[in-house]
């Protein structure tokens, strides 16, 4: 964490990283400065769906060359076709995005600023069928979120966070329901804590707006 006024200046190369153990987290409350763009690893495991999403500026779809990417369209309730173009932005930047290495564990490459501040997303439930208003969203930050914590706006939206465990059929999501609406863990362990670069899904009763910013914010195992 870089604390409150302090300056964290970098002229090299920073390289936050990620392996089969674990993911880097970085807080900046201060001012911090990288002369030379940092790198954010993000680490997939094979042949198993990740919902994921960027955490610097700028990210465009060719970091995932070599890995299925989509996107999920609440208005039909279904997947899109993988993303094909390398030059297609990672925007907005609290999107979410399925991926998935086909062949071997990949590391996945952002270099950019990274993201800091408020940031927000439009939901909808535009769905004709039954199963509208689920929308595939993103944390933006280097550092996980506590979906409890001060500094979300949830318009419109269930209090409720999905993720995927890596195991097909709705039965194998991680769900949590946030606190002030009879906080539950699920059997499946969903929890607060929404890791790094981790893409979830929320539900949406009307079409409305999620935002975060800082003060979400928290370094987690």
């Amino acid at each position: 964490t870089n604390s409150t006024g302090n300056t964290f200046n970098v002229l090299g190369n920073t390289l936050f990283e990620a392996d089969a153990s674990g993911i880097a987290s970085f807080i900046d409350n201060g001012t911090s400065t990288f002369t030379i763009a940092p790198i954010v690893q993000q680490y997939l495991t094979n042949n198993v769906w990740h919902y994921v999403s960027s955490p610097v500026s700028g990210a465009l779809s060719g970091v995932y060359t070599g890995i299925w990417l989509r996107t999920f369209d609440e208005l039909t309730d279904s997947w899109n076709a993988n993303i094909t173009g390398t030059g297609i932005p990672l925007t907005p930047a609290m999107k979410g995005y399925a991926a998935w290495a086909p062949t071997n564990p990949a590391t996945v490459l952002f270099n950019g600023s990274l993201n800091n501040g408020s940031y927000s997303i439009p939901i909808t439930a535009q769905s004709s069928g039954s199963n509208n208003g689920w929308n595939l969203v993103g944390n933006p930050y280097p550092s996980s979120l506590n979906w409890d914590a001060a500094g979300w706006g949830k318009s419109a939206i269930d209090n409720t966070i999905y993720y995927y465990s890596g195991n097909s059929g709705m039965s194998n999501y991680y769900y949590y329901v946030g606190s002030g609406t009879a906080p539950f863990v699920a059997a499946n362990n969903g929890t607060n804590e929404i890791p790094p670069q981790q893409g979830f899904f929320v539900h949406a009763t009307t079409n409305g707006t999620l935002s975060v910013n800082n003060n979400a914010r928290i370094h987690s195992g």
